[in-house]
């Protein structure tokens, strides 16, 4: 058989068998094509085969976990061919693992550069994934290739290539360069549109599992990805009680507003309770009552009943007694906000007839206000 012939076979299998998983196998075959081309290259073999294979490499050793050999065969492979632009992803990702995040970035913005003009979205989208995972795991990075970044916003990537490049940050669950991207959301195009993007893992880090570097932001990106087509259904089984918690965790009342605002089919799922039996209005009351909830239900276990906090007197707000709605009992809190404290205090004194139920109701008053209103 022509050796070229069998070179090419050689690399059509190595192809496959990295598909189905066999990393090691695939890698063998690499290298006897690579030798072959290597003897024929006196003859007019074109450096882009050589660079093809040598990528190729680079990609089972990264899935390998080999991220040093990954990264010397993607350099092997851009010495043959600087323009291979493949070459330059698997160098940057394989430069990311290996903690190297400023020579990385310079992968992906050399990647990107050659791609200028190009027709081929798929690619520029992965680049720019790689350029946000990249600026988003470093700030020092960020800003030393500040002027690189801001220019991407003004290239001109379609709509198209700005949603892929959202829906595969999501995917990937790279929230922290979400932030990165949420923040210049002003200089993407208008009509980006993104229906299939769920928020579960978003949620799941910023306040389920509770990282809380950055949570001033996470409503504003919330608020953005909800605008562009996320659905709130997907943050889980009851939404509705993690907007409550980000919103009170984060310090910021604007996201919850705005979704009564813009969602107001939401409104009629305020009463909805969770596994534990308790609406948002018990979480407001949790947030601000340390061991409300676990006394709470020591209380329902214990059998125990009490009228409405609002009309006699308990020692914490229990609104599961409330006679008319949570909605209406958030738009009923409002008035109290008006009185000064002293005020406030004595009123809830006289409405729940002792000094408990005041301190019980104001500062939940208060919150819920807060929460609505501003």
């Amino acid at each position: 058989m022509d050796p070229t012939a069998y070179a090419e076979l050689l690399k059509e299998s190595g192809n496959q068998v990295l598909k189905n998983g066999n990393f090691s196998l695939a890698i063998r075959k690499y290298d006897e094509a690579i030798q072959i081309l290597l003897q024929l290259y006196p003859w007019g073999v074109p450096p882009r085969e050589l660079a093809v294979l040598l990528c190729n490499k680079s990609s089972a050793f990264y899935s390998l976990g080999k991220w040093n050999e990954a990264f010397v065969a993607a350099k092997e492979c851009l010495q043959w061919d600087p323009t291979y632009v493949k070459g330059y992803y698997r160098a940057g990702y394989s430069l990311l693992r290996l903690l190297q995040p400023y020579e990385a970035a310079r992968m992906f913005f050399e990647g990107l550069r050659l791609l200028q003009g190009s027709p081929d979205q798929i690619q520029i989208a992965d680049f720019l994934v790689g350029v946000f995972t990249t600026m988003g795991s470093d700030p020092i990075v960020l800003q030393s290739f500040l002027p690189c970044f801001d220019h991407i916003f003004t290239t001109g990537f379609s709509t198209e290539v700005w949603q892929s490049v959202i829906e595969k940050l999501a995917k990937k669950g790279l929230w922290h360069s979400f932030l990165l991207l949420s923040v210049r959301k002003d200089r993407l195009p208008r009509n980006i549109h993104v229906p299939e993007l769920s928020l579960k893992s978003l949620f799941e880090k910023y306040v389920f599992i509770g990282l809380y570097e950055n949570m001033e932001q996470v409503p504003k990106l919330v608020q953005w990805l909800v605008s562009i087509g996320a659905s709130i259904e997907t943050i889980g089984p009851y939404p509705l009680h993690a907007l409550m918690r980000l919103c009170i965790q984060a310090k910021e009342n604007h996201l919850f507003r705005w979704l009564m605002d813009h969602k107001p089919e939401w409104k009629g799922r305020i009463n909805q309770k969770d596994g534990d039996g308790c609406t948002v209005l018990h979480i407001v009351a949790a947030a601000h009552y340390p061991g409300y909830l676990i006394k709470r239900k020591w209380r329902h276990q214990a059998g125990g009943g009490a009228v409405g906090w609002m009309t006699s007197g308990v020692r914490e707000p229990d609104h599961t007694f409330l006679p008319f709605s949570s909605w209406d009992g958030l738009k009923r809190a409002k008035p109290f906000v008006d009185l000064s404290m002293t005020g406030r205090a004595g009123y809830m004194q006289e409405r729940c007839g002792s000094r408990e139920g005041r301190w019980a109701g104001v500062p939940m008053l208060f919150w819920l206000r807060w929460l609505l209103w501003g």
